[in-house]
């Protein structure tokens, strides 16, 4: 987001970015979980916003890309005071990206219900082998983080 971000204040526009529940620094740092109705999210946001003299409540806007182009259509829908949003390749299905690159063997269990407690036990134990990007959505799903220290 930093580089609509730039792109707009060197327009002269004020910019507020922020993470909300599943974003991976609150996930991580709040351990706060996805939520699908993000207009939980941004009205607070929103409000927060209208506090500050600089903005003008009449050219509020509001971007979201890849799974924020999703998130803040949804969100504008239920947000009156928006005069704008942007949308940038909004994701409307999550799963055949998740589970592309997850072994048959483990995407068995999430066919079967009384499976699914094993595979989430399965994944937050263990790092997923292989496919980097598999495992850091697994981590960024878990609440670990991908960073690791000097040494280990």
């Amino acid at each position: 987001m930093h580089t609509c971000g730039f792109a707009a204040l060197e327009r002269g526009y004020n910019v507020l970015t922020y993470e909300g529940p599943g974003q991976p620094t609150v996930r991580r740092e709040q351990k706060l979980g996805f939520i699908h109705d993000w207009e939980r999210a941004l009205k607070p946001v929103v409000d927060r916003a209208l506090t500050r003299p600089e903005i003008d409540a009449r050219q509020l806007a509001s971007i979201g890309i890849s799974m924020g182009g999703y998130l803040a259509g949804r969100a504008a829908a239920f947000e009156p005071r928006l005069e704008a949003t942007i949308l940038i390749d909004g994701v409307a299905e999550m799963f055949s990206t998740f589970s592309a690159g997850v072994p048959p063997e483990l995407l068995s269990m999430l066919d079967d219900e009384a499976s699914r407690d094993r595979f989430d036990a399965l994944i937050a134990r263990r790092p997923v082998p292989g496919d980097m990007k598999l495992r850091w959505s697994m981590e960024q799903r878990s609440g670990r983080s991908t960073r690791r220290r000097r040494g280990t």
